[in-house]
């Protein structure tokens, strides 16, 4: 039981929260831009690229 599903859903949830809120001040400039980017915007560069 000590797998991270066990846990109950608001601590998994606050826990996953916190894990993403460190790596995205802790990155440098180009992992953080790549963490802010959206899915959307993702999507348009991709089309751009095409």
């Amino acid at each position: 039981k000590a797998h991270g599903n066990d846990l109950e859903p608001d601590l998994y949830i606050q826990k996953n929260a916190e894990v993403s809120s460190f790596w995205a001040h802790s990155e440098n400039s180009l992992s953080k831009l790549k963490y802010e980017t959206t899915d959307e915007l993702k999507v348009e560069i991709h089309d751009a690229a095409l």
